[in-house]
């Protein structure tokens, strides 16, 4: 399992405004029920399990696909990216910021974002070491270090508290301004 390419969807809270795009990819300690073509799964995330990734591709953005395009088995889907995005770690999860390509394709994406038919983001990794751990939920999969390689709008979310949080014009705000935004929209 640990060279496996693996996918997880988030669930989001949604703003709109802009073609600018931020949100949380991975929220850390947060239990879903997931499936890699086989039997489901508990799976989690701890904290720091991105860190590896940030640091070796600091100046490198990651592509923003749709529906993983990049994962084996899915050649059929377009394989340019629809944006791009960097990647940071906060106490709540790992956090993405990007920004959706112009023209007629983007202003779908983005139409589709704000109406919530597009709600959701799902990460393309690779799993390097997990552990399982005993919850009260019953045996989880830990992953203790990822290697990040895409992030991928989607409609089906896995994960409560993940998803795209804004998008809008600005390009930095604070996840606090993010939640108040989001809270009173």
């Amino acid at each position: 399992m640990p060279s496996e390419l693996l996918s997880r969807a988030f669930k989001p809270e949604m703003v709109a405004d802009g073609r600018n795009i931020t949100g949380i990819a991975i929220p850390w300690n947060t239990v879903a029920r997931v499936s890699d073509g086989g039997p489901s799964y508990l799976e989690s995330f701890a904290p720091g399990s991105a860190d590896k990734t940030l640091r070796e591709r600091a100046s490198v953005p990651f592509p923003l696909g749709m529906e993983h395009p990049w994962i084996p088995g899915r050649e059929n889907l377009p394989q340019d990216p629809v944006g791009f995005v960097r990647f940071r770690s906060s106490k709540e999860g790992l956090l993405f910021e990007g920004r959706v390509i112009e023209g007629a394709e983007g202003d779908a994406i983005l139409g589709r974002i704000q109406d919530g038919s597009l709600p959701d983001v799902s990460v393309g990794f690779v799993s390097h070491k997990q552990k399982p751990v005993s919850t009260s939920q019953g045996s989880v999969v830990l992953r203790t270090e990822v290697a990040l390689f895409e992030l991928s709008l989607t409609a089906n979310g896995a994960y409560e508290g993940a998803g795209v949080l804004a998008v809008r014009e600005k390009t930095t705000m604070s996840l606090a301004e993010l939640r108040k935004k989001a809270v009173l929209l």
